[in-house]
């Protein structure tokens, strides 16, 4: 059994076990100032301080120590999520707040499937 991710109103993004981490694309992350501006060059510690997730529309939370950033050009991240971070089913929130920057986010449905290994 393992879990599919998929963003509203788009197809698949990732597959993965319970136990595995997934790596999922966050931005663009663009100046607050003249809402134009591609900010390209964050840091890992920047975007972890700054994202938080929520599970089901429960409390926001920090992701786990593990997680993972890196820049992916024109504003947008990389981002590992730590599989204790993940859920078997429901709602995934993923938003980062950043001084100077426009607020990002997306949001999964994660749902469960049966991984077959082939005929």
């Amino acid at each position: 059994m393992g879990f599919i991710y998929y963003e509203r109103g788009r197809m698949a993004i990732a597959h993965a076990s319970y136990e595995e981490a997934v790596t999922v694309k966050i931005g663009p992350f663009i100046s607050s100032t003249d809402g134009k501006t591609v900010l390209s060059s964050l840091t890992q510690e920047v975007i972890l301080a700054g994202t938080k997730i929520c599970v089901n529309e429960g409390t926001k939370k920090a992701l786990s120590t593990g997680a993972v950033v890196s820049s992916d050009g024109d504003g947008w991240y990389n981002v590992t999520i730590p599989a204790v971070d993940l859920i078997p089913q429901g709602t995934l929130l993923i938003r980062t707040v950043l001084a100077g920057a426009l607020q990002v986010y997306r949001i999964f449905e994660i749902s469960q499937i049966k991984l077959d290994d082939g005929p």
